[in-house]
């Protein structure tokens, strides 16, 4: 028998009560059991239930629910030079990167008051990203995002969740891109607990 952690059994419940009205059920708990089918997973049909594929659950299970919405402050195509790669060129010339930050949070009471002090400035969040994209070097377009996610997690306790995005726009591929890059979604409650 498969034991799942509190916030995984959360998660499940959750889902169930999402999609039970759903004509299509995805997912079951019964009696303490999940099982996910084979379509959603490309696994075995009872994936729970195989120690091999227990970890492509598992995953799953942490997607569930990951979607955020609701209120948000937007930073869209901010440019900064930096330093960040692997390939010595990248560390000596440097190059363009392309952020976009997402950050979830109530604005209610700014829209109501109409008052600064009841958000954060936008100006706040972009001398985050600034300070990172423009420091120290990363070797991995996915260490600056993560940086620059923990921070503003941290900076700002009433954001509850981010989802940044890191492009280069100039790349060494073979053919035409508008750019690379990454795009990561960081909770509070999973992000600065760890940090």
């Amino acid at each position: 028998m498969v034991k799942f952690t509190a916030d995984e059994l959360r998660r499940i419940m959750d889902y169930k009560h999402k999609i039970i009205g759903n004509t299509s059920v995805l997912a079951h708990v019964d009696h303490g059991n999940f099982s996910i089918p084979k379509r959603d997973l490309n696994v075995s049909d009872e994936c729970c239930y195989s120690a091999e594929n227990l970890k492509y659950c598992r995953q799953f299970i942490r997607g569930i629910g990951e979607t955020v919405t609701g209120d948000k402050l937007v930073l869209r195509g901010l440019k900064f030079h930096g330093y960040h790669g692997v390939k010595p060129e990248e560390r000596k010339l440097g190059q363009k990167f392309l952020i976009d930050v997402d950050a979830w949070m109530d604005l209610r009471e700014a829209g109501n008051s109409d008052s600064l002090t009841d958000t954060i400035s936008y100006t706040a969040i972009y001398s985050i990203v600034k300070d990172v994209v423009e420091g120290a070097p990363h070797n991995l377009l996915e260490s600056v995002a993560q940086q620059i996610a923990t921070a503003v997690l941290s900076k700002y306790t009433q954001v509850s969740a981010v989802r940044i995005q890191v492009g280069k726009p100039h790349v060494a591929v073979l053919g035409q891109v508008d750019y690379l890059g990454v795009e990561i979604v960081r909770h509070r409650s999973s992000t600065v607990t760890q940090s």
